[in-house]
């Protein structure tokens, strides 16, 4: 089995998709909305879910809200 090991990033590349991935708005900011709501559904929690999304757990809670 092969696996990718960790940490093959480099910081500046790093930094790059730390900086994407947390965009909340346009078509990603949608589908990332959607996977953290049906995480939720599956009883996950909003810490847990901002860490596997990389976001703060007050935008999940926002979203919860309407926000």
């Amino acid at each position: 089995m092969w696996m990718i090991r960790p940490g093959f990033l480099s910081a500046e590349q790093r930094a790059l998709m730390e900086k994407l991935v947390s965009q909340t708005s346009g078509p990603h900011g949608v589908a990332r909305r959607a996977n953290a709501l049906l995480l939720l559904d599956e009883s996950l929690s909003c810490e847990a879910i901002a860490r596997v999304l990389y976001i703060d757990d007050h935008t999940v809670r926002g979203w919860t809200n309407g926000g």
